[in-house]
């Protein structure tokens, strides 16, 4: 049905299969190419999870990764899928790739002033890898507020400078 263009009947086809065998990946995998393809963003992200978990269980962590690499595509600003990321990079065995993903997020987030996520961020890099010095500095900077303080002290001077040019 998927390949004669019927794809209305064919999910509703699937989503019976799948009812029957919640644990056949390849039905998942069926139903989130659907859905990335169709731009149904909640039920492709719905489904990526869903088969990243069924690839997951029996150490499929590879096939797990390439779904989480797609369902960043989808949705780049959401940190569950960064962190689920980094957990299958660890289980592959690039512990190091996913340090510094992290950490090129957790400085993304620092930048958009989004403390708590960036917090969270540097938790689970800890996590990984317990003596990293630029995660845990990160953690007590945000904790101490001294991002939140050059932030404000750099919109001072500008307002200084500004004025001062004007006046």
């Amino acid at each position: 049905m998927l390949e004669s263009g019927h794809t209305d009947d064919a999910l509703v086809e699937l989503d019976r299969a799948k009812a029957l065998t919640p644990s056949d990946p390849s039905l998942w995998e069926r139903t989130f190419t659907v859905a990335v393809a169709q731009g149904r963003r909640e039920d492709a992200l719905r489904d990526g999870m869903h088969l990243v978990g069924l690839y997951r269980a029996p150490g499929l962590h590879v096939r797990a990764r390439d779904v989480l690499v797609r369902l960043l595509r989808i949705d780049a600003d959401d940190p569950t899928l960064h962190i689920e990321l980094a957990r299958c990079r660890v289980d592959c065995g690039q512990s190091q790739d996913a340090v510094k993903s992290l950490a090129r997020r957790g400085k993304l987030l620092v930048g958009r002033q989004d403390y708590p996520t960036a917090r969270e961020i540097y938790e689970e890099i800890l996590t990984i890898e317990p003596g990293n010095r630029e995660a845990s500095v990160s953690i007590e900077m945000i904790d101490k507020e001294i991002f939140v303080r050059r932030r404000e002290r750099k919109r001072r001077f500008v307002r200084v400078c500004l004025t001062a040019c004007i006046v």
